[in-house]
C-alpha cells in the first residue's frame, strides 16, 4: 500500500467494493447498538403509571380497592429493575462502539496527519497545520 495516494473516494463505494453492508465491517468494528427511545418510553410509561396508581390509593376509602391497587403497583414495577439493567447493558454497548470509532478515527489521523484538514473543527486547524509545516513532518 506504501506510496498509494487516494484523493477521495465515498464510503458507500468502499463498502460496496470490499461487499459489506455497514462501515463498521470495514474496521472491525461491532454494528451500533439498536435504538432504545422505545424501551425508554416503555419505561416512562410504566413510571407514570405506577404514580397514577399510587395517587389513587390516597383518594379512596376502600381498604380493599387500596391492596388491590398495591398489587397492581408491585406487578408493575417487577420489572422495573431488570428493564434498567437491559438498558445498563445497552449504554455500555453504545459507549463501545463509540470508543472503537474513537480508536478507528485516531489511528487514521495518526497515520494521514494532513487528512485531519477535513475533520479537525476549522479553528484549530491553523495551529495544527502551522506546527506540521513548522517540524516538516509532512
Amino acid at each position: 500500500m506504501g506510496n498509494l495516494r487516494i484523493e477521495k473516494i465515498d464510503i458507500d463505494t468502499v463498502k460496496s467494493i470490499c461487499g459489506v453492508g455497514q462501515s463498521e465491517m470495514l474496521f472491525g468494528i461491532e454494528l451500533p447498538p439498536e435504538h432504545q427511545c422505545q424501551f425508554i418510553d416503555k419505561m416512562i410509561k410504566l413510571a407514570n403509571d405506577c404514580e397514577k396508581y399510587a395517587n389513587s390509593i390516597g383518594r379512596s376509602d376502600d381498604v380493599s380497592e387500596c391492596h388491590a391497587t398495591a398489587r397492581d403497583i408491585e406487578w408493575e414495577i417487577s420489572s422495573f429493575h431488570d428493564n434498567l439493567e437491559k438498558l445498563r447493558k445497552k449504554i455500555e454497548a453504545l459507549r463501545e462502539w463509540g470508543e472503537q470509532w474513537k480508536r478507528v478515527a485516531k489511528r487514521m489521523g495518526e497515520c494521514n496527519p494532513e487528512s485531519l484538514s477535513h475533520v479537525m473543527e476549522d479553528d484549530l486547524f491553523p495551529k495544527f497545520e502551522e506546527y506540521l509545516l513548522s517540524s516538516n513532518i509532512v
